[in-house]
């Protein structure tokens, strides 16, 4: 059975994954109002750090 400490570094590692997704859900929503190409979009997402 999980200790109510390990449950809470789930839901917050959990919130922290979903503010991640939202934030470059963000990103290329601005960068294709602004005509990037996916390669372009592809080479500026492979230099950022999930986790």
């Amino acid at each position: 059975m999980r200790t109510l400490l390990q449950q809470e570094e789930t839901r917050v590692m959990r919130h922290k994954i979903h503010a991640e997704m939202e934030a470059l859900d963000g990103l290329l929503e601005q960068w294709q109002r602004t005509g990037f190409l996916a390669m372009e979009v592809t080479e500026k997402l492979s230099a950022c750090s999930f986790m």
